[in-house]
This record gives structure tokens, C-alpha cells and sequence, in this order.
């Protein structure tokens, strides 16, 4: 993908072409799953988009319940029904997931102390291994 080149040619690290990665991904290349694998289907990754729907349990607020399990739908949708497949779903769930996952550190740092924000690291340093597996093809890693 040129933009994916040109972050090669610019001497972005790691972490430059995960971010240029996603953005692709979100808008120009936003059908595809950007999975470089032939058979991606996996029960387990259509399980765990379900958990997503988890914090719809827990808030009193029906527009946050919305939020949540419209978030498990797409991540279901993306991650085990179409995954081998070309479809705007995966753009529809990275740029509703990336938008949750702002939300979500905005709402965190906003109402509870600052340092509670690092725990955000763990599920994006997930995303970041994630993604490296996709550009090695490591299917093992992923």
C-alpha cells in the first residue's frame, strides 16, 4: 500500500507504520480486514467480540448501552462473519472502536485520577502486537 511505503521511506518506526497502518485502513482501504492471512476465521476472535457488549451490563445509561453493544455487533461482524471477506464493516468497526477507545481515556481521565489512564496501555499494547503479527505475517503471533 503506497501510504504503508511511504511510512517506510519517511524512517517511521514500529510504531509510526501501526499508526498509519490503522488510518489506512480507516478510510481509503476500509474494506478490507487487513489481515494478511488466508483463513482468518476463528471462533475465539468472534467470541471475544462479544465481551465488548460486557459494559452495556453495568451502565444505567441507555445511550451507553447502545454505544457498547453496537461496538460487540461490529467487532462480531468485522472480526468473525466477514473476516475473510472485502467489507465496509471493517472500516465501520476501526473507526467506531478508535472512537470508543478516545472516549473511554477522555471519560477516564476526566473522572478519575490521571494515573488510572496507563491502564489504557494494556489492551493498546495488544493492538500494537496485533498489528506487527499482521505486517510479518505471523499468523502464531497474532
Amino acid at each position: 500500500n503506497e501510504c504503508e511505503q511511504n511510512a517506510d521511506v519517511r524512517g517511521q518506526g514500529d510504531f509510526g507504520r501501526v499508526v498509519i497502518q490503522h488510518l489506512v485502513h480507516m478510510s481509503v482501504d476500509m474494506q478490507s480486514s487487513g489481515l494478511p492471512f488466508e483463513d482468518s476465521k476463528n471462533k475465539w476472535s468472534g467470541l471475544t467480540g462479544f465481551m465488548y457488549g460486557l459494559p452495556a451490563l453495568a451502565t444505567p445509561l441507555w445511550w451507553e448501552k447502545f454505544l457498547w453493544l453496537l461496538q460487540a455487533i461490529l467487532s462480531v461482524l468485522a472480526d468473525y462473519t466477514y473476516v475473510n471477506d472485502m467489507h465496509v464493516v471493517h472500516g465501520i468497526d476501526r473507526i467506531f472502536a478508535t472512537y470508543n477507545t478516545i472516549r473511554i481515556i477522555l471519560l477516564v481521565a476526566s473522572t478519575l485520577p490521571l494515573w488510572t489512564v496507563v491502564f489504557a496501555l494494556i489492551p493498546l499494547s495488544f493492538y500494537y502486537k496485533g498489528a506487527l503479527a499482521k505486517r510479518n505475517k505471523s499468523v502464531e503471533a497474532w
